[in-house]
């Protein structure tokens, strides 16, 4: 390696740990071991002992978010236990494959074995074969295959087949019964981390395309608007945003976090500024930086797809009743910087306080956003009309469900 060379991300003489062999996980780490030369990868039992291994010096594959399912919170909070930092991502696609004893093996079968989110995930294909009524649910897509593969060994049993990725189902001598995945989400993945453990690096690192971090504000009106515009206006772009319950206040309020990844498209972000803005906002903020990093790996049979071609009017179902104590709606918006906080905004203009916003995954790293508000004070029907002629107007708003 010549002198001025960077340094490999990984290390000669490293081991990356993941969960078993032919995991998804354990794919990710696969393709990271093929990156970078003498390294080995270490397959654990559990997500738990995965991270609990970073204090050996060990690199991390760490699974955080399902294309389809969202965010996996187990594992956020294992992640929010801060024993190592992210520095790169491996999106692995997820297709899903039905193996069974032979080739006529969809006809006699009469059970299914999978991962739980494997069975919900091909829900198309079983409805389609309601004689395979029974289901068993399995650690992981791996595990299934061998269990079914166990099965097919002993008792030559042709009355269930495993839906698990191909390569799991070969290693275990079942036959393929399908050419294509049988998903309901073909494309379909899940982007894993790769943590290393924490060192001297300050966090955030200016220059970086992504970057992660929790927030934990006081409950304060407008407070989740003021920390999207504080993004925004210091040039990141929102990648994710999901949120979870944390207890409630000292007024019996609940409190949520906010898990979030930015984008530094341009490498010009003013991370610094932004910080600074966090830290003297009046909700408090608690900030943790998870990490920052470059690398975005792709492996397997993964979407490409582009935003849909959204109308230019807006779609709208249901109706906006303002005398209710709580009002709740469901948002899709283009992927344009910092229109979640503009939206949201247009709804603290309109009196109302925000309570609860949870997102929900509509393929690779877009969401709707389910918002439930709270009017600070009595609202008019002149109020409602006027909110919905602003919403109406903007151009980056898809499609509201007023529920």
């Amino acid at each position: 390696m010549s002198p001025n060379a960077p340094s490999p991300l990984i290390p000669p003489g490293s081991t990356i740990a993941a969960l078993k062999k032919l995991t998804y996980s354990d794919e990710a780490a696969q393709a990271l071991r093929e990156k970078y030369p003498n390294t080995t990868v270490e397959n654990l039992n559990t997500i738990e002992q995965v991270v609990a291994s970073i204090q050996q010096g060990w690199y991390v594959v760490l699974p955080i978010e399902s294309y389809v399912a969202g965010p996996v919170g187990k594992h956020r909070d294992l992640l929010l236990q801060g024993q190592g930092k992210i520095i790169a991502e491996v999106n692995v696609g997820v297709a899903i494959y039905p193996g069974g004893a032979h080739a006529g093996a969809l006809s006699t079968a009469r059970s299914a074995a999978s991962h739980p989110k494997g069975i919900e995930q091909c829900s198309r294909f079983l409805a389609a074969h309601p004689h395979i009524e029974g289901r068993q649910f399995c650690d992981s897509t791996a595990d299934a295959a061998e269990i079914v593969g166990n099965r097919v060994k002993q008792y030559q049993d042709e009355t269930v087949i495993a839906l698990a990725s191909k390569p799991a189902l070969l290693a275990n001598d079942l036959t393929l019964l399908t050419d294509q995945s049988v998903s309901d989400f073909p494309g379909g993945g899940t982007q894993m981390y790769v943590l290393q453990k924490n060192g001297s690096e300050a966090l955030p690192r200016s220059g970086a395309r992504f970057h992660a971090l929790d927030l934990r504000p006081e409950n304060q009106p407008r407070v989740l608007a003021h920390i999207l515009h504080a993004i925004a206006r210091n040039r990141l772009d929102l990648r994710s945003l999901h949120s979870y319950p944390r207890g409630k206040d000292a007024d019996g309020k609940d409190q949520h976090g906010f898990f979030m990844e930015l984008f530094d498209e341009s490498g010009t972000a003013r991370l610094h500024i932004m910080q600074s803005t966090l830290e003297v906002m009046r909700a408090h903020p608690s900030v943790q930086w998870l990490g920052s990093w470059d690398e975005a790996l792709e492996v397997g049979e993964l979407s490409t797809e582009a935003e849909p071609d959204y109308p230019d009017q807006l779609i709208t179902q249901g109706s906006l009743d303002v005398t209710k104590p709580e009002i709740s709606v469901r948002l899709v918006l283009k992927n344009r910087p910092g229109v979640l906080a503009d939206v949201l905004q247009l709804f603290h203009y309109a009196g109302m306080d925000l309570t609860l916003l949870q997102s929900y995954s509509l393929g690779r790293k877009r969401y709707g956003f389910s918002v439930t508000m709270r009017p600070l004070k009595p609202c008019t029907e002149e109020t409602g009309r006027e909110l919905m002629a602003e919403l109406s107007m903007h151009r980056d708003l898809a499609s509201l469900e007023w529920l």
